[in-house]
């Protein structure tokens, strides 16, 4: 926030490993700038590892109250830039950026343009902060041991007055290499257990090996708290968590096209009617988004997953035993039946 609040400091960047708490924390700068009334407006997009600009601009164009009638990207850029110039100060918020992006393409002044323009980028690399010109630079590493201990103890309710629990917990902790993300999955699938059933995951975690993902080191893979979470779904859930990794990357996933691939599977063939299988398809997604397999999506009936959850279950995927077909049904009836279908 101070570096919001400095006027000499015109790019910010935010950089961290998958899974830190870079999107959740640049939400809340979101929230706090807005509440502190700091600029007169602020702007959100994700950027992703393929940039789609038309998508970027649609974005930006959205927090702005601006209607981009014009069929080319550059049309529209103008548009979008010419707005900005119009406010007298205004804070744009770029997450999951990758790579040096070319800011007039998608309708952002510069800062010599435009005085008043502030940018905050989140970005997996401090090299990526370096292209963009980033004045200050902010770490954001990963949990200390005792700050990982607090947030599993906050998730799972588990209090400090049972010693061989305490152990167990630091153990399973440890486990998780101190990552938000896998501390917060994991913490969910054991909100109520016995100390049996945590000395079980923490062996669980400890035998887990997923070094062949890409870019994992073995000492450093916190993949694995992530991989037994998935372990402990029922076997529905489990081909709902697999069938939304196969989306794109920051997809925004409408349920309602996840709905139809899932009558694709042999796991539903119980629904026969459409509206059934909608049913079924909401209630394991909500137990999806109550593990943090999933998030909220950007308005209603949409989903979305967390980039290193979906590289967990691409890996997944991507074993023999996984290997399934998906069926695109589209213009469905709501009470059709599905009776005799085979996969």
């Amino acid at each position: 926030m101070e570096a919001l609040h400095d006027d000499t400091c015109k790019r910010i960047g935010l950089h961290g490993m998958g899974g830190v708490g870079k999107t959740t924390l640049v939400k809340e700068i979101y929230k706090k700038a807005k509440e502190l009334n700091i600029f007169n407006n602020i702007v959100m997009t994700t950027v992703s590892r393929t940039p789609e600009i038309r998508i970027i601009q649609g974005e930006i164009a959205g927090f702005l109250n601006l209607k981009l009638d014009e069929e080319s990207n550059t049309a529209r850029a103008i548009r979008i830039c010419l707005r900005i110039k119009s406010l007298e100060k205004i804070l744009i918020i770029m997450d999951d950026v990758w790579t040096d992006i070319n800011l007039e393409v998608i309708g952002i002044p510069s800062c010599d343009d435009h005085k008043g323009c502030k940018m905050l980028l989140a970005t997996r690399s401090e090299h990526v902060c370096n292209l963009m010109r980033c004045q200050r630079k902010i770490p954001l590493n990963l949990l200390l041991e005792k700050e990982s201990l607090a947030l599993m103890r906050k998730i799972t309710g588990v209090v400090d007055d049972c010693q061989p629990l305490n152990d167990v917990v630091l153990k399973v902790v440890e486990e998780c290499k101190c990552l938000p993300i896998a501390i917060i999955t994991v913490g969910k699938a054991l909100i109520g257990k016995s100390l049996d059933e945590w000395n079980v995951t923490m062996h669980q975690l400890r035998r887990s090996r997923l070094v062949d993902i890409e870019g994992v080191e073995e000492e450093k893979n916190a993949y694995v708290g992530l991989k037994w979470s998935y372990d402990q779904l029922k076997r529905k859930t489990k081909l709902c968590f697999l069938l939304c990794s196969l989306f794109p990357k920051d997809y925004n996933i409408p349920i309602e096209e996840l709905t139809r691939y899932a009558m694709g599977l042999e796991e539903y063939k119980d629904f026969h009617l459409l509206e059934d299988t909608r049913s079924q398809v909401r209630a394991t997604i909500n137990s999806l988004k109550d593990s943090s397999l999933l998030l909220k999506g950007i308005g209603k009936g949409y989903v979305k997953m967390h980039d290193m959850v979906r590289d967990v279950g691409l890996w997944i995927a991507s074993k023999g035993e996984n290997e399934f077909k998906l069926i695109a049904c589209t213009h469905l009836d709501k009470n059709i039946s599905f009776e005799g279908v085979t996969q």
